[in-house]
Order: C-alpha cells, then structure tokens, then sequence
C-alpha cells in the first residue's frame, strides 16, 4: 500500500473520528439544554414532541431522587368556628380500603373510587395551573400564599363547581358511612399530593414528612 493510500486513510479516520465526537457532544448539549426549558419540551416544541421524547428522553438523576407521589384528600373536621379541636380523616384512603373490604362484590365501591380520584385528579390540576399562572404573575412569594390564592380562585370559577360540590357530597356521605356525628360541625377539603418514598432513598424524617398541599376549601357546615 502507498504512502499516499496510508495518508487518505488517516485523514478518513481522523474526520470521522472528528464528526463522531461532534455528534456526541452535540446531542448532550442539546439534552442538558433541555433542563433548562421553564415548560416541558412538548409545549415548547409540539409539533417534535414525539422526536424528541423518543430521541432526547432521559431517565436518570445526579443529586436528588425521582419523585413519585399520590394524589390524597382529607376532610378536616370541627366544631363551628371553634379551631381548637379538629379531626383529620383521609377520604381517600377510606374509599381504598371501603372497595377492598368488599371483595369481590364491589363494583359499587369501585366505580365510586373511580369517581372520586377522578375528580381529586381534576381539582388539583386546576389548582396546581392557577397557582403557577399566580406565580409568573406575582412572583417572590411563599406558597402558602399561592396555594391560598389559587384554592380562593377555584371556588369561585364556576366552572369547578361540579366537582367540589361532588367531593363535598362524598364528604357527607362518607360521614355518614362512618358513622360519625357531624352535628354543629363544619369541614374542609385539603388535596395534597403524598410523596412515595423511593426504595433506595435513606430512612431520613425529610422523605417521610414530604407532603405538599395543593387546594383546600374554606369551611363549610354539615
């Protein structure tokens, strides 16, 4: 072989070599650029939505664990205009175990759990929206001011009213399943998300204790 062939070998060698450390550092770039977009890539660029989730889409982390949570609503429970005593009862988690115990002849319970989750679901989404439109339009304060902003605001848009008249519907009836005396008392609804503790996360208060209050109603009687 010639010296001349050798040379146009090594020129090859040393451009593709080139164009492929380009390549990488190129499509990393573009990744870690994507962090960095306020909205998620599919509102940004959606008509390449699916180009880039099935080309750019990553599952990894560096410092902090992936958080997976549940959507929860408890019904906050007093004497009227009295908040020195209250009681907490996680309605959510009472639907659950309502459609386990009735096994296997709860369609009923199942249907109603549907119902129920689907408008928790429906409520905290439009809460989480307001108060993130709140946020770019008053920015700089804490979030209980948002939360308290954004919840005042769903009650008044009618266009919510079905659902919270049909979560404080449940409330009732839960109530009355349970068997609890609701005379000259009043309650609330708090949707929250509750965090899944991550398998391989440590034992650490700060994990356990990480639930986030999205929407609570005002107080009203039974």
């Amino acid at each position: 072989m010639s010296t001349k062939d050798l040379s146009k070998k090594d020129t090859l060698y040393k451009a593709l070599s080139f164009l492929l450390l380009a390549g990488f550092l190129s499509y990393w770039i573009f990744v870690i650029s994507l962090v960095f977009f306020s909205k998620p890539t599919r509102d940004v660029f959606p008509r390449q939505s699916l180009f880039y989730s099935s080309l750019f889409n990553q599952n990894w982390r560096l410092f902090s664990y992936t958080k997976k949570y549940s959507v929860q609503l408890n019904l906050v429970l007093r004497t009227i205009n009295n908040s020195s005593t209250t009681d907490t009862i996680n309605l959510a988690g009472y639907q659950m175990a309502e459609r386990k115990k009735y096994i296997p002849f709860n369609s009923y319970e199942e249907a109603l759990e549907r119902l129920v989750h689907t408008t928790i679901t429906n409520t905290g989404k439009n809460a989480e929206n307001k108060a993130a439109r709140l946020k770019k339009e008053v920015a700089g304060k804490d979030d209980l001011f948002y939360v308290e902003q954004s919840s005042a605001a769903i009650e008044k848009d009618n266009r919510n009213k079905d659902n919270l008249t049909n979560l404080e519907n449940y409330a009732r009836h839960a109530m009355h399943e349970m068997g609890i005396d609701t005379k000259g008392k009043e309650f609330q609804l708090i949707i929250f998300h509750h965090y899944i503790l991550p398998s391989t996360a440590p034992g650490s208060p700060v994990f356990n204790t990480n639930d986030q209050t999205i929407f609570f109603s005002s107080y009203k009687p039974f």
